[in-house]
């Protein structure tokens, strides 16, 4: 490879947070999610909760699944996991994994409905 390839994979590999987590369960590792997995999220998001879709919480789990790293930042689960986080993590904790991993990885998380009218004083009644 190229010392220019080698330069440009450096600066532009994953890059790692560490995240506190909530409930008192501690701080943990996560990367950013590739541009593949990225892919695959945006399609599993567009049919989650359908009938033909990937349940919500399916979907949650694989994110967590990919980002979560060990001190030696070695992927700490694997798809064989899910069950079990399925029914033995927090959904706060899942929540703040998620929360923390899709805007860093890029993804762009519409805001909730009606909550940028909330935010613009423009949008609100005027006073009396």
């Amino acid at each position: 490879m190229s010392d220019s390839k080698a330069r440009f994979f450096s600066r532009a590999a994953l890059k790692r947070k560490t995240v506190t987590l909530p409930d008192d369960c501690g701080d943990v590792k996560i990367r950013q999610l590739s541009a593949a997995e990225v892919d695959d999220y945006l399609k599993k998001i567009q049919t989650a909760g359908t009938p033909e879709g990937t349940p919500f919480i399916d979907v949650a789990i694989w994110v967590a699944v990919r980002v979560m790293l060990d001190e030696d930042d070695k992927q700490i689960f694997t798809d064989d996991d899910a069950a079990k986080m399925r029914t033995g993590l927090s959904i706060a904790v899942l929540n703040k994994i998620v929360d923390e991993a899709t805007p860093f990885s890029g993804i762009q998380v519409p805001a909730a409905a009606g909550a940028e009218d909330s935010e613009d004083p423009s949008k609100k009644p005027a006073a009396s």
